[in-house]
């Protein structure tokens, strides 16, 4: 799933007039303007995808005797009939259910992964021209790869064993090996106002790739005008240099490799910045003192809710003791006393923490601002979700830090969206969801706009 947009080039048709004669040749350009235009329609509005229909089932095989011995064996699949749309636009139609036969093999016993896929083929690359009429027609392959532009997958197959016998899947949502798997099909369908896309240095974050890809996943569920690419992407320095208009939005550090930057990283993040990029990176509080001030903030905030709840009902209802009230009265200056020492010591925490990352943002020429620095109307704290004060995982209040093109998080909230969190409530990891959506689309939109003002082209 990816934005694939036409090329700009201007479109040119038949300009007709009385007595033009009319040629093969330009009745091809009067219906390759129009083709021309639908194709652009496509592309532009809708991700490729099927539309109907191109189910795929395994079949005995076919006692046709244009069928040899060898073929006849558990290899057959069925591709019924169905179309889709590439993502050039162009319409594939099967008309009639196609009988296929894998081929692929496996080398030295290794589990090998192919993939089934269908392409459309043009009728004006077969030279039929002896034809009055001419079938566009569809070509269908397995091959190595993920589906390529103008590809669209039918299924996958895990193929394994000495004796490969297909067979459809017992569960669809966890097909094992030689089994048809149909989970990655792409419905043809409108593309999403914003697709969002997340990027990691080579061998980098390998721990958070796996929550931030199941992050991606659930975009589109928070808010359907914003989608996620299918996978976390990995980049080099040099990546940007050969695609220089395809900048990811977010570019994911780990906490490790932020401190471990040559320079040749840091002219690549300073380009990736001009360019409109956002950096995120997160620092860690597991195991550090300040994880342990943390807990004491959040039973003081408890213990001081608590008592101004009693005192208040208290005087309502006049039947409070004395004493009681009296040693609330006393408890609640104290622990407010206690509350801002420790709200004193986090930011000694917070800053010894961030030290090292901030070396970074100052190597960037950046300057960082606390959340509570940010003014209301930043789009970190209201779009699309609106935010007043920072969730919190684990009774921990999370530190964010903002500086035009960086985001350094205080805490642990990537490793959230990974599965092995499975004590977290459903509303703490709803919460981190909807302000990580919040960062995403702020990425998302500082690129749009900072690609919007680039310098001036040379005219061609």
């Amino acid at each position: 799933m990816s934005h694939s947009f036409p090329m700009i080039k201007s479109l040119k048709r038949l300009n007709v007039i009385d007595g033009l004669e009319i040629t093969a040749e330009r009745w091809k350009i009067a219906h390759q303007y129009h083709r021309q235009r639908q194709n652009i329609y496509y592309q532009s509005l809708h991700q490729p995808g099927i539309v109907h229909g191109l189910g795929v089932c395994v079949i005995p095989p076919p006692k046709d005797k244009d069928v040899s011995p060898q073929h006849r064996n558990h290899r057959w699949v069925q591709i019924q009939p169905g179309f889709a749309i590439d993502s050039f636009g162009d319409l594939i139609v099967v008309p009639k259910a196609e009988n296929y036969y894998i081929y692929s093999q496996i080398k030295n016993g290794i589990s090998r992964l192919i993939y089934l896929v269908i392409r459309y083929v043009d009728p004006d690359e077969l030279k039929l021209h002896n034809k009055i009429e001419i079938e566009e027609t569809f070509r269908i392959e397995e091959q190595n790869n993920p589906p390529q532009a103008g590809e669209i997958e039918l299924c996958r197959i895990q193929l394994e064993g000495e004796e490969i016998v297909l067979k459809s899947p017992k569960n669809v949502f966890e097909p094992t090996a030689n089994c048809l798997d149909v989970r990655y099909r792409q419905q043809a369908q409108t593309k999403p106002l914003s697709l969002i896309s997340i990027a990691v240095l080579p061998g980098d974050a390998e721990e958070e790739q796996q929550g931030l890809n199941r992050l991606l996943k659930s975009i589109k569920g928070l808010d359907s005008t914003y989608e996620g690419y299918q996978k976390i992407r990995q980049i080099s320095t040099t990546d940007y240099q050969e695609n220089n208009h395809n900048y990811d939005d977010v570019l994911f550090l780990s906490q490790q490799r932020s401190q471990q930057l040559s320079s040749e990283h840091f002219s690549f993040l300073q380009s990736y910045l001009n360019k409109g990029g956002i950096i995120l990176t997160q620092i860690s509080t597991k195991n550090t003192k300040l994880e342990e001030l943390k807990i004491i903030e959040h039973q003081l905030l408890i213990e001081i809710e608590r008592i101004e709840n009693t005192i208040l009902t208290a005087n309502k209802r006049k039947n409070e003791s004395q004493e009681n009230s009296d040693y609330l009265t006393r408890m609640y200056p104290i622990l407010k006393d206690e509350l801002t020492e420790i709200k004193k010591s986090i930011i000694i925490e917070v800053d010894q923490l961030s030290f090292k990352i901030e070396k970074l943002a100052e190597k960037l020429n950046i300057s960082l601002e606390t959340w509570e620095e940010l003014s209301g109307s930043h789009p970190l704290k209201n779009e699309p979700f609106l935010f007043q004060k920072l969730p919190t995982i684990n009774n921990q209040s999370l530190q964010l830090l903002v500086g035009q093109g960086l985001i350094i998080i205080i805490g642990d909230m990537v490793s959230i969206f990974s599965d092995n969190q499975q004590n977290l409530s459903r509303e703490i990891i709803r919460n981190n969801q909807e302000l990580m959506l919040n960062i995403l689309k702020f990425g998302y939109d500082r690129k749009q706009m900072q690609q919007a003002l680039q310098k001036p082209l040379e005219n061609q």
